[in-house]
């Protein structure tokens, strides 16, 4: 580090509502070279954030996130994944563990549980019909994703409302969360042992089972159950309340999507570039050799943060891409990083979409005349995913019939 190049901004920039990205990061990308970033307590890091930048951190050897997480301190220990969990591994031990799950995950299996993706974003909204207003954070988005991740990984429904409590522990940023993190870490490492435990005595068609089957330790096995349901679960959900939360309050956009799969799916890439979901540009990595990312030495041993929200309104990638345009990828592949790229690319990427496909279609499709019933919302704070704590909307007449029981509690009613 030169004079030149002494940190001048603190990092990570302030809590910020909404699904836009801080105007920090479109301060740091106009350079168009990493910048460095002061961390607190004499650390620093380079944020990278334009797009050609990100996708070498990402795919370059060079950059090793198992180092990050080595050398974290307190003022980046709320940057970086635990340790021995698999986002926080580099190949060949990465590679070793991700190929374990990585064909459970595939688009082939995936496309196979939409039918049931679907029926279960139903059930939920005949449920959520029986309130003026709906919360749908609470009602919909939620269970949606716990029950797609939990079934598909054998989880008994009766202990799903358990893992929004963990889920909200282990990603919170708060000061002093740090004990609160230990124990839910804890807990849930506990349950997930005992229950791999029971499915390697007595397997089930679900992928813990598969987990218990394999050559694997649970040292290993526990901490790979755990990202699995903790990334998907609370950021398909915050996504999708985001998601709803723009076309709701965009009439236009919702009747131009409705009854149109195409343009469904082509509006959940957009919104998926678009909404800033992560608290944090992206975790960390160190370099582990000298590298030179546009004109800037990145020297070993060097922290840095490859920031996918700001390479997702990179200029020089998109065209306008502060605005909402649903139809950017009717035409071209979706090139954004909203799941990352090169080795850590998200495993979960298929059914994500899928989920956020089916969880926007059936809400459209289903309640025409739907619109959002607060104009001010309430957004989580601390937390390593941002999203809504909440989403009341009217719902209006539906257009099918509900078919859910009545006279249970409504998980649906909006405070």
């Amino acid at each position: 580090m030169t004079a030149q190049t002494q940190p001048t901004t603190t990092y990570p920039f302030a809590a910020r509502d909404g699904i836009d990205p801080d105007p920090g990061y479109a301060t740091a990308r106009a350079t168009r070279a990493p910048v460095p970033v002061f961390l607190g307590e004499g650390r620093w890091a380079w944020l990278a954030t334009t797009m050609a930048d990100v996708r070498t951190v990402h795919t370059d050897p060079r950059f090793s996130r198992a180092a990050a997480v080595e050398a974290a301190g307190a003022p980046t220990a709320g940057l970086s994944p635990p340790a021995g969990s698999l986002l926080a591994l580099d190949p060949p031990e990465h590679t070793r563990l991700r190929s374990l799950v990585s064909g459970a995950f595939s688009a082939r299996r995936m496309a196979a549980l939409r039918p049931r993706i679907a029926a279960r974003a139903q059930a939920l909204l005949d449920v959520c019909a029986q309130d003026d207003p709906a919360d749908l954070v609470a009602g919909y988005t939620r269970p949606l994703s716990t029950g797609v991740i939990g079934a598909l990984l054998g989880i008994p429904e009766a202990d799903h409302d358990r893992f929004f409590v963990w889920a909200q522990a282990f990603l919170s940023t708060a000061p002093g969360s740090a004990p609160e993190v230990g124990r839910a870490r804890g807990e849930l490492a506990g349950y997930f042992g005992e229950l791999l435990g029971r499915r390697a005595a007595r397997p089930q068609d679900d992928l813990l089972s598969d987990l218990a089957a394999q050559d694997a330790s649970p040292r290993e096995l526990v901490p790979l159950a755990m990202a699995i349901l903790i990334a998907g679960h609370e950021t398909t959900s915050n996504h999708l309340a985001s998601s709803l939360m723009l076309l709701l309050s965009d009439p236009a956009a919702a009747t131009a999507l409705r009854g149109d799969p195409v343009k469904v799916g082509h509006a959940v890439e957009e919104l998926l570039r678009a909404i800033s979901l992560g608290s944090v540009g992206g975790f960390p990595r160190v370099a582990t050799s000298t590298v030179d990312l546009s004109g800037v030495t990145v020297e070993a041993g060097d922290l840095v943060i490859p920031a996918l929200n700001a390479a997702n309104r990179d200029p020089a990638a998109f065209d306008a891409p502060d605005e909402l345009r649903f139809d950017r990828f009717a035409a071209t592949p979706p090139s954004h990083l909203a799941f990352g790229t090169g080795p850590h690319f998200c495993l979960g990427a298929a059914l994500a979409r899928i989920e956020l496909a089916e969880g926007i279609t059936a809400v459209l499709d289903r309640h025409p005349r739907a619109e959002p019933a607060e104009a001010d919302l309430v957004w989580s704070r601390g937390s390593l995913v941002r999203g809504l704590r909440t989403l009341p909307v009217r719902l209006g007449p539906a257009t099918t019939s509900p078919t859910a029981e009545t006279g249970k509690e409504n998980p649906c009613t909006a405070p």
